[in-house]
């Protein structure tokens, strides 16, 4: 299995595609929400991760630095 790039060469479509060609049985469900509805939905189990944008403390979480920048905010 090759590792995937995140957001530096792939779309979501593209990633989620690639995704269900090599993982024919997951599911993919796209939540929009702000942060606290995300939080919630993580930590109530219906969610397995998230992204979130801005400055979060993130302290009971598993997390990675997205290499971009928040294009809404101004």
């Amino acid at each position: 299995m090759q590792p995937i790039l995140l957001f530096e060469s792939l779309s979501f479509p593209s990633l989620f595609g690639n995704l269900l060609k090599e993982y024919s049985d997951i599911k993919i469900n796209l939540v929009s929400g702000d942060s606290d509805l995300i939080y919630q939905r993580l930590n109530n189990g219906t969610l397995d991760f998230g992204i979130i944008m801005g400055p979060e403390k993130l302290l009971n979480y598993h997390f990675i630095s997205l290499p971009q920048n928040n294009i809404w905010e101004s």
